[in-house]
This record gives structure tokens, sequence and C-alpha cells, in this order.
């Protein structure tokens, strides 16, 4: 029983069944995230690969992004070319990403007000960037791998695949510590690219949410009105409450209802009338929540990868270096070295690739994470 005021329905032991169905919320946001980072890396991999490719090679291989994937595809194929070395970084970019997501949640719990008020994105840029210490070190080693199997040549160098590359990095380059290569580099762009990345998103969202929902609440106020009587302005709670709405996820409470009270199936609407209206702004409000979900997830990652791209470009020189090369140095040393050959156009190399690749594949993370975690809360509220 609800409040142990209320009789539940249905057999006992179909009761229980459900009931152990349903995943706790660190269980939930780690699938959702697994989902997330599935979605991210199997959309964006063929321009990464590009990106990899002309950050790694010598000055004026590649005239520049599409003369690259051009010839990637003419000389590898689209499967052997663009996504060669797949399977390293979608298995550590769903562990990644769940871990990220886990992390940055539970860190933003426990930082959020008691009160009502929204967290603030102060808060919101800490848990992202303690989320990013924790998926450095996961991504670190996958990224090593995938990096090298993106090189040119990678094809006649690692036959084997990924397996063969992290067998060669184990026994030619100090054992299980060669897999740490790079970890710091990982660090330095994934704890601000990361507080960068949730921030930029969490305040573009509750931007758009606390618009959208102070336009509901005009339309309400306009149905509650008779023909022909003016839509005088009644209390309005102000953007601020709004915003505070907005700042719960739009799988959190009420959920199914995206924070509204549903028609329910025994209510006769007529047309028209306020219920209706309800009934229909409910219906459709996963559309304008999954379009939030695409603009500021891709929003947040295009932002965020233009911001760290000079670590990333110094991250895979590093990774890709053979050892004892003059490639072989500590990150500062790399941005000395790209400096000196190019300037700023060595430092941003795969500018292009990298913005193009970052909208749809963190617009894809993101509405993948929120469906997600809206189906299994709305189970775990079905299942009560």
């Amino acid at each position: 029983m609800r409040g142990g005021d209320i009789q539940e329905d249905g057999n006992p032991h179909e009761l229980h069944q459900r009931r152990r169905l349903v995943l706790p919320t660190a269980a939930r946001e780690l699938l959702a995230g697994f989902v997330a980072g599935a979605a991210n890396v199997t959309s964006g991999y063929p321009f990464d690969t590009v990106k990899v490719r002309l950050q790694s090679s010598a000055p004026g291989q590649y005239r520049g992004a599409m003369h690259c994937l051009c010839t990637i595809v003419r000389q590898e194929g689209v499967r052997r070319g663009l996504f060669r070395g797949l399977s390293s970084p979608l298995v550590g970019g769903t562990a990644e990403t769940g871990v990220n997501y886990l992390v940055y949640s539970r860190v933003l719990d426990a930082l959020r007000p008691d009160d009502s008020s929204a967290t603030p994105l102060t808060s919101v840029a800490v848990a992202g960037a303690v989320a990013g210490v924790a998926l450095s070190i996961v991504l670190g080693p996958t990224e090593l791998i995938k990096c090298r199997m993106q090189q040119a040549g990678s094809a006649a160098r690692y036959p084997g695949g990924p397996l063969q590359c992290l067998r060669e990095i184990v026994v030619t380059e100090g054992g299980l510590r060669g897999l740490t290569r790079g970890l710091g580099a990982t660090m330095a762009r994934e704890v601000p690219g990361n507080a960068l990345f949730f921030a930029v998103y969490e305040a573009l969202r509750r931007s758009l949410l606390g618009a959208q929902r102070q336009q509901q609440q005009q339309t309400a106020r306009g149905l509650g009105h008779g023909v022909g009587e003016p839509l005088t302005p009644g209390p309005v709670s102000g953007l601020t409450d709004l915003v505070a709405q907005a700042d719960a996820p739009p799988y959190g409470r009420d959920a199914a209802t995206g924070g509204r009270r549903a028609t329910s199936d025994t209510e006769t609407s007529r047309p028209g009338s306020p219920e209706q209206h309800g009934a229909d702004a409910t219906r459709h409000n996963w559309l304008t929540e999954a379009a939030i979900a695409v603009f500021c997830g891709g929003t947040a990652g295009t932002l965020m990868w233009a911001a760290v791209l000079p670590i990333d470009v110094a991250k895979t020189r590093l990774q890709t270096a053979q050892p004892c090369s003059k490639w072989d140095v500590r990150l500062w040393n790399h941005w000395v070295m790209l400096w000196r050959e190019g300037g700023l156009a060595s430092l941003y190399a795969g500018l292009t690739p990298t913005l193009v690749r970052a909208f749809p594949a963190n617009a894809c993370q993101w509405l993948a994470w929120e469906v997600v975690m809206r189906g299994l809360q709305d189970h775990s509220e079905r299942a009560k």
C-alpha cells in the first residue's frame, strides 16, 4: 500500500515480480549512460577517425577534412577505414559515459540545496568536473588503443585488431603501465571540458524549459476564460520558480506527465476543453523535450570541443608517439612543438571534423539519456 491507506490491486505474486524489476536510481543512471555512450560513439566515430588522422599526420599530408575523408574511403573503404577500431571505443565509450552520468548525478544530488530552489550552475560544473576525473580513468586506456587503431597504416601494423594493439602496448611499453600513457592529458581535457559540458547543457535546458512552461501556464489561464473574455494576466510564479521546476530532470517528479496531471482514461474530455488540451499537451510533450535535449546536447558538445581541442590535439600526439621519439614528451612540450610547427592551425588540427561530429554525436547522447531515463522512471512508477 502507498501511504498505508490505499489497497493495491492485483495478484500479490505479480506485484512482487513487478517490483523486483524496478532498478535503483543509480542503476537507472548507469544503464541510461551506457545507452547514451553507445549512441555517441557509433554516430560520431567516422568523424573522429578523420580528426585523429588529421591530428597525427605530418603537415601537408591531407589538404583538409574532406580530402582526408575521401582518401580514407578510397584507400581503405568505409568499414575498414572509417569504422576501423570501433570495438574498443564502443566498449570504452559505453562504460565511461555510464560512469560519467552516474558520478555526475550522485555528486549533483549531494550538492543540491535542501529547499526547492534550483541547483546553482556552479554546483553543476563542480559535479561535471568530478565526473571528469572518474571517466578519465576508464577512458584513458580505450582512447590510447583507439588513437593507435585510427592512425594511417594501422591495418598493416595491427592485423589482429584492437586486441593485438593492446597486447603490443603491454609487451613493448612497460606492461600495464603502458596503458596509462596520456592519462594525465586525458584528465586535463575531461575535467574542464566535462564541467563546461554539463553546465552549458543545464543552463540552456533550464532556459528553454522555463520558457516552455511559462507559455503553457499562459495558455492554461487562457483556456479558463469564457468566450470573448480578455486574457488578463493572473498570478504568475515568475521565471525563478519556472527555472526551479526546470532544474528537476524530465525523468524526475511526475515524469510521465512532464510535471502536470495527465487526464485519466476514465475522464471525459470535451474538444477544446482544458482537460482535452492537457491531454494533447501531455501526448506531445515528449517531442518538445526531445527537441530540447537534441539542441542543448549538441550545443553543449560543440562548445566543449571547441574549448578543449588544443588539449586533445596534444593528447593525440602523445598517445600515438613512438616510445623514445621526439613526440614522447609531456603535454606542455607538445603544445610548444605544435605552436612552433604551425601556430594555431596546428593546435586546432581537426577542428572541422571535430565540430561536425560534436553536434550530432552529443545530441544523440543526450537524447538517448533522457529517453532511457524517462522510460525507466515510467516503468518504476507503474510497478509501484
